[in-house]
């Protein structure tokens, strides 16, 4: 893998499939500015990049997309071929998405759909 994202999810794969039992808890984080929105953004785009390239090989795709929140909405757009839309709108609306991520107020809703937006436009 290069770059930000998703060792994680290669590493859960693992014990998945060596069927080890993973205990979640609920550990809440708070930002404390360490890092800046901008640089967020551009870990977050690694991340799906990653992610992508992870869904590319094979075997992973099942695993990934009954793990993964973003998967089930992008294996949903792509069955019913709105993953080209997406992509579309993405690419129009991307700048005002990056524009309230990058505010005073940023909403995580406006996130998900910058997520979504960007997997979509991957080719």
């Amino acid at each position: 893998m290069e770059g930000y994202g998703h060792e994680d999810t290669l590493f859960g794969y693992d014990l998945k499939k060596n069927n080890i039992e993973v205990l979640h808890i609920d550990n809440p984080l708070v930002h404390i500015g360490l890092e800046s929105n901008s640089l967020f953004l551009i870990k977050t785009r690694e991340s799906i990049r990653n992610l992508k390239s992870i869904l590319n090989q094979n075997g992973y795709e099942k695993l990934l997309i009954e793990d993964i929140r973003l998967l089930v909405y992008y294996k949903f757009l792509r069955k019913t071929k709105f993953n080209i839309l997406t992509s579309l709108l993405f690419r129009v609306s991307e700048k005002i998405l990056v524009r309230n991520l990058l505010g005073k107020n940023p909403n995580l809703f406006v996130y998900d759909l910058f997520k979504l937006g960007y997997l979509c436009s991957l080719n």
